[in-house]
């Protein structure tokens, strides 16, 4: 079982390309043996791919040209999937505005920029003043880390700005989604530890232990196959009795327990799971009115998050798609096969 609490963090990493040259014997015209650098080799393939190629070279090193169509071929073997999957998504959102006469304005995409990279700084745990060359800094940062160019990330967030505006006006809170909201973040919230059996039979001797008295906290790594909270020796992050990102059984069940009280098995996806209330926390003495403005702020991003999220996939899932290049055909269907990527059928 997984809870949905995770958020995205910017991670530094480094590439490392370790080039090594070897030689293998080959066989002579006269029996003998000897050593052809696999380099050489592979300088008479590109020499081949020169005189295959058309158009002017795209380079010239001591005299030998990289010939225009083995580079292209190359580059849309390595990295043209990608770039046309971010180019197909622009489009689709341009087109979907387009249908629905809204017009995306630059303060709009600069705008997507600022929301990405101020999330992603905050994600880092980093402080300080936002400054322009902070922000240059930033862009600079994910698109290394993202091993994209200036190009895609462009594409990415004209997408996401275009998607914006459009979830933008298809949400709308209401005063009974603001009041779910405040109980959510301000009711009181029941603290429990958590374990998940492998098998049914494994819950009689975990009782018998609980019985014995042996903390339920020394049992999870023994008996827990919840790799979520494991670390934590089952303990879950606090939540209210209309969470949703806590199962509907699990809130039922931790309400109705007095701290210190272990729960009987709980049947859920196909596992059991047993609860153990370590506390409550008491609901804030905070009123509505007075965090209702923000609140209503913070539930519409949300909202629009999840509806940009939709959006995006539906808009790729119902579209029609017909990729004419052989190289990235293939890689595409591959993919999609393989459930690596998610989007339409191809058209013959």
């Amino acid at each position: 079982m997984m809870f949905r609490r995770s958020r995205t963090r910017l991670r530094a990493g480094c590439t490392s390309i370790l080039l090594i040259c070897f030689t293998f014997p080959l066989s002579c015209d006269d029996g003998r043996r000897s050593a052809t650098p696999v380099t050489a080799r592979m300088a008479d393939s590109d020499a081949r791919a020169v005189r295959e190629s058309s158009g002017p070279p795209i380079a010239t090193v001591n005299g030998i040209d990289i010939g225009h169509r083995a580079f292209v071929k190359q580059l849309m073997e390595s990295h043209g999937l990608a770039l046309l999957r971010r180019r197909v998504m622009r489009d689709l959102a341009r087109e979907e505005a387009k249908r629905l006469g809204i017009e995306l304005a630059g303060r709009d995409v600069e705008t997507e920029y600022v929301l990405t990279l101020r999330d992603g700084l905050s994600q880092s745990g980093e402080g300080g003043e936002w400054t322009p060359e902070r922000r240059d800094r930033f862009i600079e940062e994910l698109i290394r880390l993202r091993g994209w160019s200036r190009h895609e990330m462009n594409l990415v967030m004209e997408r996401q700005a275009i998607i914006r505006k459009i979830a933008s006006t298809q949400v709308t809170v209401d005063d009974g989604q603001l009041e779910a909201a405040f109980a959510r973040k301000y009711g009181e919230k029941a603290v429990v530890r958590h374990i998940e059996l492998a098998a049914p039979r494994w819950w009689g001797q975990l009782k018998q232990r609980l019985d014995e008295g042996v903390d339920f906290a020394e049992l999870v790594a023994s008996y827990s196959q919840n790799r979520a909270s494991l670390d934590s020796d089952g303990l879950l992050p606090p939540f209210t009795a209309n969470d949703p990102d806590i199962p509907g059984a699990f809130r039922a069940v931790a309400f109705e327990l007095q701290p210190g009280q272990v729960s009987n098995p709980i049947t859920f996806e196909g596992s059991l799971h047993i609860l153990k209330l370590e506390e409550r926390i008491p609901a804030d003495t905070v009123e509505l009115k007075d965090v209702g403005d923000a609140l209503r702020g913070e539930l519409t991003r949300e909202l629009v998050e999840h509806r940009m999220a939709e959006l995006s996939a539906a808009l790729l899932r119902n579209c029609r798609l017909r990729i004419h290049e052989q190289t990235l055909r293939r890689q595409y269907k591959q993919r999609l096969e393989k459930g690596e990527i998610a989007g339409p059928m191809l058209e013959p």
